[in-house]
C-alpha cells in the first residue's frame, strides 16, 4: 500500500513538472511569433530592391474602379476603390445613402466591443468573480444563467446606460471630428 502511494505521488509530481514544461514552451513558441525576423543575407537586399515590386498600377490610383462584382448590379458610385478590400460589392446600395467613413468606424467600434464581450464572457465561465457578484448572482458558471439573472437584476440595463452615456460624451465628438476633418489635419492614433 505504501509502496503504491509513492509511485501515484511521483507519477502525480513528474505530470504537473511535465505540465509546467509544457506550459512554458508554448508560451515561448507564442513569443516567438512576435519577434523580428532575422535580417536577410546582402545578396538577397541587394536582389529585392532592383527585383519587381508590387506597387500597384499608376500608385494604386485605379485600384478597384474597374472591377465589377456583380455583373447584373451597377458599381456603386460611393464605392471608389479607395477602401481596403473594396470590390464593389453592395448589392443593396446601402453605401449610397450612408457616410462610409461612418461604417468603418461603426465597425472598428462594434469589432472592439465584441472582444471585450468575449473577454468578460471568458472570465465568468473560469468562474472569476468581482467582490460581490456571488452574493448577488449567486455560485453559477453559466455564461447563459448569469446573463439572464443581469438583464433580471438591473445589471445588464446600467451597463447599457453607462456605455451609452460614454459615446454621447466621448464617442460623438470624436466620430464628428473624424468625419468632418481631412486625414491630413488628424493626429494618428
Amino acid at each position: 500500500q505504501g509502496r503504491i502511494n509513492y509511485e501515484f505521488q511521483r507519477l502525480k509530481d513528474e505530470t504537473k513538472i511535465m505540465l509546467r514544461a509544457v506550459a512554458l514552451l508554448s508560451c515561448l513558441a507564442s513569443a516567438a511569433a512576435f519577434a523580428p525576423s532575422a535580417m536577410l543575407p546582402r545578396a538577397t537586399r541587394a536582389a529585392r530592391a532592383t527585383g519587381p515590386s508590387m506597387q500597384l498600377y499608376k500608385d494604386g490610383s485605379l485600384q478597384g474602379k474597374g472591377v465589377n462584382i456583380i455583373p447584373i448590379f451597377p458599381r456603386p458610385a460611393s464605392l471608389d476603390g479607395t477602401a481596403v478590400g473594396d470590390q464593389g460589392f453592395d448589392p443593396f446600395g446601402f453605401s449610397s445613402w450612408v457616410n462610409m467613413k461612418f461604417v468603418r468606424e461603426a465597425e472598428i467600434k462594434h469589432g472592439r466591443i465584441a472582444m471585450l464581450a468575449f473577454a468578460g464572457i471568458m472570465v465568468e465561465a473560469a468562474g472569476i468573480k468581482a467582490p460581490g457578484v456571488e452574493s448577488v448572482f449567486g455560485p453559477t458558471k453559466d455564461i447563459f444563467e448569469i446573463h439572464n439573472l443581469a438583464v433580471e437584476k438591473g445589471s445588464m440595463g446600467q451597463i447599457l446606460l453607462w456605455t451609452g452615456f460614454l459615446e454621447m460624451v466621448i464617442g460623438w465628438p470624436a466620430l464628428n471630428e473624424m468625419l468632418n476633418d481631412p486625414p491630413s489635419q488628424r493626429i494618428p492614433r
